[in-house]
């Protein structure tokens, strides 16, 4: 039943997106439902893969089973939006931050219902330079790690702090922890530790988006205590590395 509503919601988010592009040319039409479509697959496979691993009453062999197919998905997936981001690094621009966290929180907090998301703010509307759709991927690839490090009631805290050159997204989990010869490797294209279906694109992508537009990303870990990552990003416009 959890399966069939993953595929439900996604196959929804799919229908949803026709009305929005009756109006733009093919070209934007391509772009937009090539990196929309990758995007909500590849969260809703995760999804499924977590809710497989938690499933009782299915076989072993079955576990195993749909578990290869959806990496191999998942790795196909990945390769469509790691090309999509080679060929068209998204534009910067003024974006809200807060709207960006809140519809991301909400999205993952309906496929996982079973983790608890904290979102503060100090304001409803905080403004920082990036583009808003790498950003949504970001914040939600960092929450999906940190979803795939805490047990069943594990709690997730996700701030945002305005500070005097920009915002500060400081996301921090209780979970398992990371090793501390592990950390200075995070973020290296291609290096992953501690997922079976992971490749290291997520942080890696993170790190590229950061560096072109002059932010910064910071992770500190301590093993068996929890994760905090903190990104910066400018409140003012920077020349686009």
């Amino acid at each position: 039943e959890m399966l069939h509503g993953s595929i439900q919601h996604l196959l929804e988010r799919i229908e949803n997106l026709e009305t929005d592009v009756k109006s733009k040319s093919l070209a934007e039409i391509k772009a937009k439902l090539g990196k929309v479509l990758a995007h909500n697959i590849r969260g809703s496979l995760a999804t499924m893969k977590m809710r497989i691993d938690n499933a009782k009453g299915i076989q072993e062999i079955d576990k195993t089973s749909l578990t290869e197919l959806i990496a191999k998905t998942m790795d196909a997936v990945e390769g469509v939006l790691k090309n999509h981001r080679d060929e068209n690094k998204g534009p910067i621009a003024l974006v809200d931050v807060s709207k960006v966290i809140e519809k991301v929180v909400s999205d993952i907090q309906f496929k996982f219902k079973n983790v608890a998301i904290i979102y503060k703010s100090e304001n409803d509307h905080e403004l920082a330079y990036c583009n808003e759709f790498e950003l949504s991927l970001m914040i939600e690839n960092l929450l999906i790690n940190s979803i795939e490090a805490v047990t069943e009631n594990g709690q997730i805290l996700i701030k945002l702090i305005k500070g005097i050159k920009g915002l500060q997204i400081i996301i921090t989990d209780n979970g398992r922890g990371i090793p501390e010869d592990i950390l200075p490797r995070l973020g290296q294209e291609g290096f992953t530790w501690g997922k079976k279906l992971g490749n290291g694109l997520g942080l890696y992508h993170a790190n590229e988006c950061l560096k072109r537009w002059s932010g910064l990303l910071q992770i500190e870990s301590t093993l068996g205590e929890g994760t905090k990552i903190s990104i910066a990003i400018p409140a003012f416009l920077v020349q686009e590395k």
